[in-house]
């Protein structure tokens, strides 16, 4: 299986680390090296999310707590037997919301 980082994910992964990065730009590091991680971790158990959360319409989506930054989240799903990371977004965002532009 490979994964498929959406635009949005990637953009996500970005501003978390450049936020991360104003206090301890070391723990900025060790947030997208975790993040990468966790990514591995899903390709190899792509069925070990939660299912979607309630507020998110988007067919199939699972959730995943990124390693040792659990308050930061992997949205993704399996398409035609790829990873597909949809978002990674702080749990203190408003998710719904945020998936409120997606559709099936």
């Amino acid at each position: 299986m490979r994964a498929v980082i959406r635009p949005l994910a990637v953009r996500d992964l970005e501003e978390q680390a450049a936020y991360i990065a104003r206090d301890n730009p070391q723990a900025a590091v060790r947030f997208l090296d975790a993040a990468r991680r966790t990514v591995d971790f899903l390709m190899r158990n792509p069925n070990v999310g939660g299912p979607r959360p309630a507020g998110i319409r988007l067919k199939d989506i699972r959730m995943w707590p990124v390693s040792r930054f659990e308050r930061d989240l992997v949205f993704y799903r399996v398409v035609y037997n790829q990873l597909e990371v949809v978002r990674i977004l702080h749990s203190a965002r408003d998710i719904p919301g945020i998936f409120a532009e997606f559709s099936d």
